[in-house]
């Protein structure tokens, strides 16, 4: 089910997506109530009171013919060790390999998806903000973030449905900070041409150090990397990144 936005293999190519992305951020955040922003370049760590992913912002960068539009799916935080590893945790503690997989949709988006339920423009809307919980995941500190839509509305007759994480897409690669109450903005990206490894043993907490991975936390840094640095980290191109770690289990194991 592509969108002939988006071919299996492509980008969605910048159209002059930073500024609108900046004031799109900008409006989310005033209609959301929150209280607290600290902007850096090209990068955010948003201090809004949750943490919440809206995502109506998914098309800022694409061309305007738009077929479909995300109303949930998964949301990916992970760091990169000095080897190159995707990793989830705190480096040195219990640091691991793979990143940290949340669940970021309402239980009725899923529902209705399930059995192609078609929703109203007011659903839309509802659907896209979601809260999105962190307080199992032993982590702290700098971290990108990506967003992995699998469920989906399309425009021609409101119907939704969801697709396999090998058939999702992806977001651009942010920076947050675990604790911070951050409100996530995600823009298309890609359709990664993967799919993650199965879990066989889902489970919410962790405890133990990788003895040989994850002890540095090299990248994020800091908040100022540009959006296309930020796309060189793109979960689906590091070492384990297609192995994550789920800090809630899937409501459904094969989506």
């Amino acid at each position: 089910m592509t969108s002939r936005l988006l071919s299996t293999n492509q980008t969605i190519d910048s159209v002059g997506g930073g500024s609108r992305f900046s004031i799109f951020l900008l409006f989310c955040l005033i209609a959301s109530g929150c209280t607290t922003t600290e902007v850096l370049k090209d990068a955010a760590l948003y201090s809004c009171g949750t943490n919440t992913v809206y995502l109506s912002g998914w098309w800022t960068n694409a061309p305007d013919v738009i077929e479909r539009d995300p109303i949930g799916g998964y949301q990916l935080v992970y760091w990169v060790d000095d080897a190159g590893n995707a990793c989830h945790g705190d480096p040195g503690r219990n640091g691991q390999v793979g990143p940290a997989s949340m669940n970021a949709f309402k239980p009725k988006a899923y529902e209705l998806a399930d059995n192609s339920s078609s929703i109203t423009e007011e659903q839309l809307k509802a659907f896209q903000e979601i809260p999105v919980s962190l307080d199992n995941y032993s982590g702290s500190g700098l971290h990108f973030v990506q967003f992995l839509s699998t469920i989906w509305r399309n425009r021609s007759d409101g119907s939704t449905y969801r697709v396999r994480p090998l058939d999702a897409a992806v977001s651009i690669p942010t920076i947050t900070e675990i604790g911070s109450k951050a409100c996530i903005a995600p823009v298309a990206f890609r359709f990664p041409m993967t799919a993650f490894l199965p879990s066989p043993d889902p489970v919410t907490s962790q405890d133990s150090q990788d003895p040989n991975r994850c002890k540095v936390r090299a990248i994020p840094s800091d908040g100022t990397m540009s959006e296309e640095d930020r796309k060189q980290y793109d979960v689906f191109n590091l070492t384990h990144g297609t192995e994550p770690f789920e800090v809630t289990p899937s409501a459904s194991p094969t989506p």
